[in-house]
This record gives C-alpha cells, structure tokens and sequence, in this order.
C-alpha cells in the first residue's frame, strides 16, 4: 500500500482523463445514440439491469443504486479495493445489450450507446442526492408519479431497507440541486 495518499489514484488513458479512486462510489450515467428510444421495452430495460449485474460481478464492483430509462441510464457502483476496470465493465455491458439488441432488430453493427459519464462521489451529502436523483429519474421524465411506481430501479430495494429512513433522506437531500445534462 502506499504511504502517500495521492499514489493510490491509478490514471487511466482516457479523454478528459480518469481517476481510479479504490473503495470510491461512482455514479455512472449512459445514454443512447441520438437519445434515441431503444430500451422503450420493458424487457430492454430489465436485460440492461441484469447486465449491469453481471458485468459488476464479474469486475468485482458492486451495484447500489440503478434506474433504466427508454433511453439513458443511471447507477451508482462501488469500486473495489483493487485495481478497477470501470471503462471494461461498461465496455462488456453496453456491448452486450447492443448486440442482443441489435439482432432483435436486425440492426446488425448499429451504434445503440453513445458515451457516458463518471462522477466519483466524495461526500455523504453527494451520494444521498444522486442516489435520490437515480429514484426520481423517472418521475422527472413523467413516466410515473411516485419512484415506487417504477419497475425498472432500486427504488423498492432502498426503500424497504430496515436500516434507512428513505423519506428523511428524501428531504435531507433533495435530487432536484443536481443539474445533470444528457
């Protein structure tokens, strides 16, 4: 391990470049080409969760908050004390729906994701108001009223923790601060 706190950011190549924070929380938004509608199926959005899963596990992140939009994507994951592989694990993910979904379509080497972004998240009060931002996408996008109305997040998982109170949290931590683009 490294005497000097600074040594155990790991530069990885990237434009603008990223920092490897071991043990951080990031929160990772992904969207579509052209914001186009191709998670607009409801199995499309539970096949990007499941993925999101499986590409975490098999990176060693861990998933803690997520929500699967017709046409972006929101998550929050841990990185592991090791050496992290984010840029790979979304690599596999996105490569993965892409091409199930592109032969459902027969859209075969069609583009489906345009980028992402990485926020890693360095306070309590940053992480409770992303992870309230991540439940209420929905709502924001007028697709439901209430984020437990929605299938396709954590939401019920948080809420139904018996070591949370999610409504204090809720007011604590209002989603509606966070200005974040597509």
């Amino acid at each position: 391990m490294a005497s000097d706190p600074e040594e155990r950011y790991i530069r990885h190549e990237h434009a603008p470049p990223h920092l490897f924070r071991p043990g951080a929380t990031y929160m990772i938004t992904g969207k579509t080409l052209d914001g186009r509608a191709l998670m607009a199926a409801a199995a499309r959005r539970d096949e990007l969760i499941a993925s999101l899963h499986f590409a975490c596990a098999a990176h060693a992140w861990a998933a803690v908050a997520w929500v699967a939009l017709p046409n972006h994507y929101h998550c929050l994951l841990l990185a592991p004390e090791e050496v992290g592989t984010l840029s790979r694990l979304l690599k596999s993910m996105h490569r993965f729906t892409a091409r199930r979904w592109n032969k459902e379509d027969g859209a075969p080497g069609r583009q489906v994701w345009y980028q992402y972004w990485d926020t890693c998240i360095d306070s309590v009060g940053s992480f409770y108001a992303r992870l309230n931002y991540i439940h209420y996408n929905p709502v924001k996008h007028g697709l439901v009223r209430e984020p437990a109305e929605y299938p396709h997040s954590s939401y019920l998982r948080w809420r139904d923790s018996e070591d949370l109170d999610l409504g204090e949290i809720e007011s604590a931590y209002p989603w509606e601060r966070l200005s974040i683009e597509l």
